[in-house]
């Protein structure tokens, strides 16, 4: 739970941090497209002014969150490719 509240809380504030810090150029660029960024997903505010959000918007949220997921999952198999996680209880 603590790994998935730091995560969280850093995925909320990951592009202010990235841009202070490393800046705008092609490493940042990089950074901001490894790190979550949780405010792509923050309807709290549009939706506390009455606004309207859009289909579009929507659908490339969906799309940002399938693409990471994709990313990660696809990190994770090639690391654990190679492991054995479980003994063979024979």
């Amino acid at each position: 739970l603590t790994v998935c509240t730091v995560i969280f809380l850093l995925g909320l504030v990951s592009k202010f941090f990235v841009l202070q810090w490393v800046g705008d150029g092609l490493f940042g660029s990089f950074l901001r497209a490894l790190l979550p960024n949780w405010q792509y997903f923050w309807m709290a505010d549009p939706l506390a002014a009455r606004q309207v959000i859009p289909f579009s918007y929507l659908l490339w949220a969906l799309l940002y969150v399938l693409l990471y997921i994709a990313f990660w999952t696809l990190l994770a198999m090639a690391f654990f490719n190679t492991r054995e996680l479980a003994k063979d209880s024979r």
